[in-house]
């Protein structure tokens, strides 16, 4: 079968287009045709698939094998039909867009610290970018910061294919892997990388670029970038949750830090007041602890478990078995201590009879439990 002819290569805003199905198959319940020539951007690269219409199908997923591009849609075409196709475009720009950005960020921190992107993915979400060098919050900062001048700057973003002989004389990104025809893109003054995916034409158009998260991966460094449109979406999302906060607080937006930072330190000073209260009050419960060659149960709404597994450590030296639980009925965290009584094995009859997952040593266990406390208590009591 020949090659389809890729539209997008020459005219990335291209938005509909006319072709003749060549070939149709049936999937499943997912149809399948092939167009002489398409503007739907494949599966490739990284980047998800372009979605829109052919005829009256709605195109649901498209993927290239051996230079052929293959249209998955939800009602059957006939080959030879001449069909008009329309590219959901808000999609695409917003990939062009993205791809773009992601090119000038990877651009931009292999000049500054030689990092080359080992990994990418663009979906309708979000832009993942992994780089093989290490970049620390500063780093990471100072890229952002450099990028959006190169986003400013409003440079030209051409694509071609270079012929045999000039290709050896260019110094261009580029992943491992790649066969056939090597497209470059070229971001002037700012990159030169191997790509197949559609761009915007100019880097203003990417708007702005903004990392919302940056990781230490496999030695290097993953990155979470949003661009454009979703760089602004995101801004308003935190600059509202960050006004309704602050309003909470009675302060201005920014002294938020600060009262968060308060509440912190009174919360913690309230905490270490409770579990010294609580660990006082577990004291007075062991206390009262008659001994038995039975179990005893302590039920907990809110405990410290540190605090719990020490009442424990006492209790089993009064009974055969001390179990806490931490919790409510149906949800509990279980710990179960014992100097008489192997546990390991015991754990066993534990997660079967009431629900639990867990497990430990000879002398303790631990885990969760979704049994009731009635239950909980008939199972303990016939120890």
């Amino acid at each position: 079968m020949d090659k389809t002819v890729r539209l997008f290569d020459a005219d990335a805003y291209l938005a509909e287009f006319e072709a003749t199905v060549v070939d149709t198959l049936c999937d499943g319940e997912k149809y399948v045709a092939v167009l002489d020539r398409t503007a739907f951007f494949p599966d490739e690269g990284g980047q998800s698939p372009d979605t829109g219409t052919l005829g009256g199908a709605r195109v649901l997923y498209v993927y290239e094998k051996d230079g052929v591009i293959y249209h998955e849609t939800d009602a059957p075409l006939s080959k030879g039909d001449a069909v008009h196709g329309t590219i959901d475009f808000d999609g695409r720009y917003r990939k062009m867009q993205s791809h773009t950005g992601e090119h000038v960020l990877c651009g931009t921190a292999h000049r500054l610290f030689g990092a080359e992107n080992v990994g990418f993915h663009l979906s309708e979400e979000y832009v993942r970018v992994d780089l093989d060098v290490y970049l620390d919050r500063e780093r990471v900062a100072l890229l952002e910061r450099e990028a959006n001048d190169a986003v400013r700057g409003n440079h030209a973003v051409t694509a071609w294919y270079p012929d045999k002989e000039e290709l050896p004389s260019l110094d261009y990104r580029s992943k491992d892997g790649i066969e056939g025809d090597v497209r470059l893109v070229k971001i002037e003054g700012v990159d030169l990388c191997a790509c197949c995916a559609p761009h915007v034409s100019t880097t203003a158009e990417i708007g702005m670029i903004k990392v919302v998260d940056s990781i230490k991966y496999k030695g290097g460094t993953r990155l979470e970038i949003v661009c454009g449109p979703d760089a602004v979406r995101l801004f308003e999302e935190e600059h509202e949750t960050l006004s309704s906060l602050a309003a909470s607080f009675s302060v201005k937006r920014e002294d938020l830090a600060a009262a968060v930072s308060r509440l912190r330190e009174e919360l913690s000073s309230a905490t270490y007041r409770l579990r010294a209260a609580e660990k006082k009050l577990m004291e007075r419960e062991l206390e009262d602890t008659a001994p038995t060659d039975g179990a005893v149960c302590f039920f907990f709404e809110d405990a410290d478990a540190d605090a719990v597994r020490q009442l424990l450590n006492g209790a089993a030296k009064k009974c055969a078995v001390a179990a806490g639980f931490i919790g409510r009925d149906g949800d509990y965290f279980f710990t179960v201590r014992s100097d008489r009584i192997p546990l390991r094995d015991f754990s066993k009859k534990i997660n079967s009879s009431l629900s639990c997952r867990g497990g430990g040593s000879d002398a303790m266990i631990s885990g969760k439990c979704s049994a009731r406390r009635f239950e909980i208590e008939e199972f303990f009591n016939k120890i």
